[in-house]
């Protein structure tokens, strides 16, 4: 009798799809992305699954897109005696103890996180005093503790420009910022300056939307980690009826970048049934 030969199994070689001009010999790495977490105005449910997410996904870049802060009580109603207000303390202490926890290698400041530094020479020396304080808390934990890049806001500048110091980018391909306008077209607007896919917060929306231009770049807007519930200074607004709470991640190489945005539940009431 012959001996039995043995079964042969054929290897099937599993590849994954590469962008073009990306090198093959070199391994893409991991980013993770949020923002607007908003101080004292943070939703801790949705800030934990951020965190889970981050550190389940391991990048090798992280970034807070800014507005960490809230600085309720620095906004011009509050700072001229009105309502809406809230202890500065306990926002600057809650809002860098997310930055803390997520650990970023970059941190961008927002518009809201801005304030302090635009009261640094108020007439007021109270207020002079707060805003120095919060500012050095800022920088002695972003670029002390934690040893990361703080990336300043510069708005939109006279002229109808904006600059380009309040913008990164990975892979040349893909740019991170806070976000500087609104609005169903704001994802288009900052990829026109830009030139490139761009990933900001901001409006507090989900969106990923195409720009109309002949190449292939992308506006994605990737939520908020706030509670839209405690947030009563826009409570009256309608649009904040398509805020949502979300983060992105990625992957990136030399010259490439892609990202993906999730979306994470926000339990709401439901509508009283009639009996």
């Amino acid at each position: 009798m012959k001996p039995k030969q043995a079964k042969q199994t054929k290897k099937v070689k599993q590849t994954k799809q590469i962008p073009q001009n990306v090198s093959v010999t070199r391994r893409a790495k991991r980013w993770f992305a949020c923002g607007c977490s908003h101080g004292h105005l943070i939703n801790t449910a949705i800030a934990e699954d951020c965190i889970q997410a981050k550190n389940h996904w391991n990048p090798h870049t992280t970034l807070h897109l800014g507005d960490f802060l809230d600085e309720t009580a620095f906004m011009v109603n509050a700072l001229a005696g009105g309502s809406d207000t809230h202890d500065i303390a306990d926002d600057v202490v809650r809002g860098l103890h997310f930055l803390e926890r997520l650990e970023p290698d970059i941190v961008f400041l927002g518009n809201h996180d801005e304030r302090a530094y635009m009261l640094l020479d108020h007439h007021k020396q109270e207020v002079k005093f707060a805003a120095q304080g919060v500012v050095d808390d800022i920088e002695r934990l972003v670029k002390g503790e934690l040893k990361a890049e703080l990336v300043p806001y510069s708005g939109v500048t006279g002229g109808g420009t904006w600059s380009k110091k309040s913008f990164r980018a990975l892979g040349n391909s893909m740019a991170f910022c806070h976000g500087f306008t609104y609005g169903l077209g704001a994802g288009e607007k900052h990829c026109l300056f830009t030139g490139m896919s761009t990933v900001f917060v901001h409006t507090h929306c989900i969106e990923v939307r195409p720009v109309r231009s002949l190449g292939d770049a992308y506006g994605y807007n990737i939520g908020f980690i706030g509670d839209v519930e405690k947030m009563h200074y826009a409570s009256r607004r309608e649009k904040t009826m398509t805020w949502a709470n979300g983060w992105a991640s990625g992957e990136y190489g030399d010259d490439w970048c892609n990202a993906e945005v999730h979306i994470c539940p926000v339990r709401q009431e439901t509508i009283p049934q009639i009996n």
